[in-house]
């Protein structure tokens, strides 16, 4: 697959300058370069450097933290419209477990909170080794002829293609990674993280729409609208010089460039 890469081209003042700097260094996958291009040098690089990498083993992170609290609010809000829920975790989130639930309820409507890649959804580490749930060419069937909603990294990149290229299924994703910034202030307690919500209320207003039984397409379309009015307030607090909210804009663009809808546009849970 060939990474899709977007470039825009500016003549900056100091001030925008030091703005996109702090943007692209704030990124947390290290995915923006800011180059000067008059002297051709990289402001920010997106080259790793070895020397300042050391190895983690950790059994959850932010990112699966924070995605399992705003997984709570949709769980609430599918018990309070009626829906039957399975919700799998740690420690009975495993792929024979997972497999099992699917073929012996099969839901119509599966919500992904995890890490991803192009061809992969995984669930936790487990002695720093991700676990996979889902792998394209191999077992990627299970989600055939359902409603899929992945907020993760970059499977509607190859996995979500796979999973709608035959029957009449739906997977909703990333062609890229999926980001989103925290405050480090509020990492314990992300209810009361507005950075954090900035990119993750959308998401989960989409997989609202989709528990409702709104069709597919309704559900990117209010995940743009709302993804929309957060782009409009961080300008006007970029217009204020509110620290961040240039970083904020940036990860949220990413998220609706790399949005996708693979499949039948009209399936619902309806």
């Amino acid at each position: 697959l060939t990474e899709e890469v977007q470039v825009i081209e500016l003549e900056a003042n100091e001030s925008v300058e030091v703005s996109l700097v702090e943007a692209a260094e704030a990124c947390p996958v290290n995915a923006i370069r800011v180059i000067d291009a008059e002297n051709n040098q990289d402001l920010v690089s997106v080259q790793l450097e070895l020397k300042q990498a050391k190895e983690i083993t950790a059994q959850y992170d932010d990112a699966t933290e924070y995605l399992a609290h705003y997984s709570k609010e949709l769980i609430h809000y599918a018990e309070v419209l009626g829906r039957k829920i399975i919700h799998l975790e740690k420690p009975r989130l495993t792929k024979e477990e997972f497999q099992k639930v699917i073929e012996k309820l099969n839901p119509k409507l599966i919500l992904f909170n995890c890490h991803g890649d192009a061809s992969t959804l995984y669930d936790e580490k487990i002695n720093g080794e991700e676990q996979s749930l889902i792998v394209e060419n191999e077992n990627h069937e299970l989600l055939q002829n359902r409603l899929v909603y992945a907020r993760a990294c970059s499977a509607g990149a190859s996995l979500g293609i796979a999973c709608t290229r035959k029957g009449d299924g739906c997977f909703i994703g990333y062609k890229r990674p999926f980001q989103f910034l925290i405050d480090e202030t509020w990492a314990t307690n992300p209810a009361k993280d507005n950075v954090a919500k900035t990119s993750l209320e959308p998401s989960n207003e989409l997989a609202k729409c989709l528990i409702k039984g709104n069709p597919a397409r309704d559900a990117v379309k209010r995940f743009m609208v709302v993804s929309g009015k957060n782009l409009s307030k961080l300008m006007t607090d970029m217009n204020k010089e509110e620290e961040g909210a240039l970083a904020q804009m940036m990860i949220l663009w990413n998220n609706m460039q790399a949005n996708v809808l693979l499949g039948n546009p009209n399936l619902s849970l309806s």
